[in-house]
């Protein structure tokens, strides 16, 4: 697909789901199906859901797709072009999965000063709840048979087969709500994003006015995250319109929530365009 054509197939999924009546419920339904996963496994979710990190496990997952021996140097010389991490830093990113088993290395055949990876069968069904957890809540489908449902194998594939071609284009998040950055490179940042938008819906839906959320030690103890964490990203987002501090608690403003839903608008956005590409060559 040419860059512009891309672009364009982006902005108009980005916009069709914009008018969607049920946007919200679509946002809630992900946190839910993400929440399930990250809770029993919080330190290891709250690692890889830092932006950065998120973009390196996707980047080695697309090249593992696209390519006949996915090097690792390739998957590092391209991470530190876009500024992910530093060459040690992705160094011990991936001693990490290897060590813990999401990550399989072996020689090149060809050339043996080369490193070929596969992702291990553990590491494959993590990502199969990460692209469930996305794709079925951005199809609309929010009942509760979503909480058991899961992409195949082939969707996988395609899946990332064209998520190299948004890596190579650059329509990553960053690049679609450029504001989304501050807030989603840190410690559990897709997470807290997501607590702290639905935790404004609710609070807003039984009271009638206001969107205070949980207070920091709760956040803290929900998210494994620290309060000191939680109190400079909020501190950091009063100072940009988007949260009021009220003692312990933080009220979200208007600007947060339409931050927030940007932002999983073109996350939903990319995986749809990413799984219609790919549902044609099954």
């Amino acid at each position: 697909m040419e860059r512009a054509a891309l672009l364009e197939r982006l902005e108009a999924e980005m916009e069709r789901l914009s008018a969607c009546p049920d946007i919200d419920q679509r946002i809630i339904r992900h946190y839910e199906l993400m929440e399930q996963h990250y809770l029993g496994r919080p330190l290891f979710y709250k690692s890889i859901l830092k932006y950065d990190r998120f973009m390196v496990v996707l980047s080695l997952l697309a090249h593992y797709y696209c390519e006949p021996f996915p090097s690792l140097s390739r998957v590092k010389e391209f991470c530190e072009r876009r500024g992910y991490l530093s060459k040690n830093s992705l160094e011990s990113y991936f001693a990490f999965f290897l060590i813990s088993g999401y990550m399989d290395v072996s020689d090149h055949p060809d050339d043996r000063r080369l490193r070929i990876y596969t992702p291990s069968a553990r590491a494959m069904t993590e990502t199969v709840k990460i692209i469930s957890a996305y794709y079925f809540p951005a199809l609309g489908i929010i009942d509760e048979s979503s909480l058991e449902r899961r992409v195949d194998e082939p969707t996988v594939r395609h899946s990332f087969r064209n998520f190299q071609k948004v890596l190579d284009a650059n329509f990553t998040l960053e690049m679609l709500v450029p504001e989304s950055r501050w807030l989603m490179n840190r410690d559990g940042g897709h997470m807290v994003m997501l607590a702290l938008f639905c935790d404004a819906l609710q609070t807003q839906s039984l009271t009638g006015t206001g969107r205070k959320v949980s207070t920091y030690a709760q956040l803290s103890s929900r998210l494994s995250v620290s309060s000191t964490h939680l109190i400079r990203m909020v501190k950091e987002g009063e100072k940009a319109g988007y949260f009021k501090v009220c003692k312990n608690a933080v009220e979200i403003t208007d600007s947060f929530m339409a931050l927030a839903r940007r932002m999983m608008i073109a996350n939903f956005a990319i995986t749809l365009v990413n799984i219609g590409n790919g549902e044609a060559e099954h």
